[in-house]
């Protein structure tokens, strides 16, 4: 199959057909004001001001400052544990933050409530 030519003589029509000045208007510079116009009002709602980012920050402190701590919720206390059922534990537990207490509480909830029903 061969290859048809491709004419490049009227590459510029459809653009001008899409663009058409009328005789005595300036819509070219019109839609050109109005786009650059629009661009402008983007950039300004995209920029961050002071005032906007010291709002933000207040916000994200005070949502941090009124977070319930675990200490509020949780008490530390000490038992002895089973070497061997430590390191299981702590091989389960390998860069999982927070995965032992977790793990306790269900383990010790979950047998609480078993016993508790006799």
């Amino acid at each position: 199959m061969a290859r048809q030519s491709k004419s490049l003589s009227n590459v510029f029509d459809k653009f001008n057909e899409n663009h058409k000045v009328e005789e005595g208007s300036n819509a070219l510079e019109s839609n050109i004001a109005n786009e650059t116009q629009v661009e402008q009002e983007e950039v300004t709602l995209n920029t961050p001001t002071i005032e906007g980012i010291k709002q933000d920050l207040l916000s994200m402190y005070e949502e941090k400052t009124n977070k319930e701590k675990v200490e509020d919720t949780h008490i530390r206390t000490t038992f002895l544990f089973k070497k061997d059922l430590a390191n299981r534990l702590d091989m389960l537990a390998k860069n999982k933050r927070g995965f032992k207490t977790m793990f306790m509480n269900k383990a010790i909830e979950a047998l609480l409530e078993e016993m508790e029903k006799k």
